[in-house]
């Protein structure tokens, strides 16, 4: 159950978080700085997978935009979600075609649930997507988690991974703008529905591959 901000409270963990790290104030509404560090914190590893499945399990909707999805970052998130489907939680995820890195079976995955929206941007000759950003809703604010990790196995479990988690209002400035940004990414001319791309994508992406293991053989040979 979603319970009411604490004004007060969050300001408390404001200064914690920004002034001074001695000053006392509620872990509930502190900034997070997540790494993959493999280390023991109140009996849990601290691994950035493990904030995103709690903070999905808690939210009433869900915004993601990360430029990378593989099999293995779906497969960390796949009973959770199944969870927000039988909640009826719905979500949005934003990929994209940056590199071909993102690997279709993934994407046809998340396309499974009903509740959730998948779109993909498709970049411009030159144009790059390197956008990772977690959005939670509730019904008084908005948990965000923004940094370097897309979603995959590696970057939420093991690499070096950099991010941070914060609390806010919805009428906060750094919200405001990460959703003002999202929502013109998501609108974007650029931005498909993911049923009307996912062919193309994949066929892209075969034809790279097959070129890939010419160019390798060739060198090796």
């Amino acid at each position: 159950m979603d319970h009411k901000l604490n004004i007060e409270d969050l300001q408390e963990s404001l200064q914690t978080s920004f002034i001074c790290k001695k000053h006392d104030s509620s872990e509930k509404y502190r900034s997070k700085f997540l790494i993959n560090s493999g280390q023991f914190s109140a009996g849990n590893i601290q691994k950035v997978i493990c904030d995103i499945l709690d903070e999905l399990r808690g939210c009433e909707s869900f915004d993601i935009s990360v430029a990378f999805i593989t099999d293995g970052g779906v497969n960390l998130l796949t009973q959770t979600l199944l969870e927000l489907k039988e909640k009826g939680i719905k979500g949005r995820i934003l990929t994209t075609d940056y590199n071909l890195f993102s690997e279709p079976s993934a994407l046809k995955e998340l396309a499974k649930f009903e509740n959730i929206d998948v779109r993909m941007y498709r970049c411009k000759e030159g144009s790059g997507f390197h956008v990772k950003s977690f959005i939670f809703n509730h019904s008084s604010q908005c948990n965000v988690i923004i940094g370097s990790s897309n979603l995959t196995q590696n970057a939420l479990t093991t690499n070096q991974e950099w991010n941070v988690k914060f609390v806010s209002t919805f009428e906060g400035e750094m919200v405001f703008l990460i959703k003002k940004e999202f929502e013109k990414l998501w609108n974007d001319p650029l931005s498909f529905p993911l049923e009307e791309v996912i062919e193309e994508y994949e066929q892209e992406r075969k034809t790279l591959k097959d070129l890939q293991r010419k160019a390798n053989a060739y060198i090796s040979s």
